[in-house]
C-alpha cells in the first residue's frame, strides 16, 4: 500500500495466494527437485505476467510472492527431513 496513491482501494486475498505460491517455490528449491523447479518457474512467471492487467494490484502480487518465498526459505532451511521410509 506504500507504493500506491492514497485514494486507491485494494482488497482481496490474491497477495496471500501469491505468498503461498512463493513459499511452495522456495521449498522446491531447497529440496532441489529439478523437474518441479522448472514447472514452478513456469507457473510463477505466468501468474506474475498475468498480474499486470488493468485493475489488478500487482504490488500485492509481487510483494506477496517475495515475502512468501522469504518466509518459506526461513522456515525450511534449518529443518531436517522427517521422511519415513518403509521397506
Amino acid at each position: 500500500m506504500l507504493f500506491l496513491p492514497l485514494n486507491t482501494i485494494s482488497l482481496g486475498a490474491s497477495g496471500a495466494i501469491f505468498g503461498l505460491i512463493g513459499g511452495a517455490f522456495s521449498i522446491l528449491i531447497i529440496q532441489r527437485d529439478t523437474p518441479l523447479i522448472i514447472l514452478g518457474l513456469m507457473y510463477v512467471f505466468y501468474f506474475v505476467f498475468s498480474s499486470f492487467a488493468p485493475g489488478i494490484n500487482y504490488f500485492a502480487h509481487i510483494f506477496g510472492l517475495l515475502s512468501g518465498f522469504l518466509m518459506g526459505y526461513l522456515f525450511k532451511r534449518n529443518k531436517k527431513s522427517t521422511a519415513r521410509y518403509q521397506y
